[in-house]
C-alpha cells in the first residue's frame, strides 16, 4: 500500500556534489563572467537529479510529514539515509516526542525502512487533522562532494553544459542525463 505523505527538506546541502570551476573545464569556459549563473546551474541540476532518484547526495535533513499514523515499516523518501533524528506526533494536547529506542531503522536499505521494535506501537491518541506524525532524518552520501557517485557528478556536469549549450532551455534534457542516475540507482516509492 502507498502511504501519502509531505516531504520538506529542513536543511540544505552546505556544498554541491561539482563545482563552478569543474563545469567551466567541461563546457570549455575560460571566463568568470558566468560563475553565478553555472553555479545556479549546478543546484538546479542537483535538484533535478535528485527528485528524479528519489535520493540526497551531499548531508541535509529531511523531514516526512503523515496525517495519520501510517502502516509500517515507512520508507523514507530521501535515502541513503544517515541517521534517524526525531519522529514527533500531534494531538490535542500538543506535540509528543517519541522515543527512538521503541524503533528500527534499516539503513541499508534504500529506500531506508523503519519500524517499530516487537512489542512496541503507535501510542492510542487522536491526531490532528495535518501534519499529525513528523519523522526527521538525515540524508545523503556524505558531507562533501567526494560521497557523491562519479556518474551523478557527470549528470549533474552534463546538464549544466546542455543549458550552457541551450541557453533558453528549450527542447528536452539529453537523456545521457537520466541514463547516468538511472544506472546508479533510482528508488521507486
Amino acid at each position: 500500500m502507498q502511504q501519502k505523505y509531505r516531504l520538506a527538506i529542513i536543511e540544505k546541502p552546505v556544498v554541491e556534489p561539482i563545482t563552478v570551476s569543474e563545469v567551466k573545464t567541461m563546457a570549455h569556459i575560460s571566463h568568470d563572467v558566468e560563475d553565478t549563473i553555472l553555479a545556479s546551474w549546478i543546484r538546479t541540476g542537483r535538484r533535478l537529479a535528485e527528485i528524479f532518484q528519489r535520493k540526497a547526495y551531499i548531508t541535509q535533513i529531511w523531514n516526512v510529514y503523515f496525517d495519520f499514523f501510517p502502516e509500517l515499516p515507512v520508507f523514507l523518501p530521501r535515502s541513503p539515509v544517515q541517521s534517524l533524528l526525531s519522529i514527533d506526533y500531534t494531538d490535542s494536547d500538543g506535540s509528543h516526542a517519541l522515543n527512538l529506542d521503541n524503533f528500527i531503522i534499516d539503513l541499508g536499505a534504500c529506500p531506508a525502512r523503519l519500524s517499530f521494535k516487537n512489542g512496541c506501537s503507535w501510542p492510542a491518541a487522536t491526531l490532528q487533522n495535518m501534519n499529525a506524525l513528523s519523522i526527521r532524518y538525515i540524508a545523503g552520501y556524505g558531507d562533501t562532494a567526494e560521497d557523491v557517485p562519479e556518474e551523478v557528478k557527470d549528470a549533474i556536469a552534463l546538464y549544466c553544459v546542455w543549458r550552457n549549450e541551450n541557453r533558453a532551455g528549450e527542447g528536452p534534457i539529453p537523456k545521457a542525463f537520466y541514463n547516468l542516475l538511472r544506472g546508479h540507482g533510482r528508488i521507486y516509492l
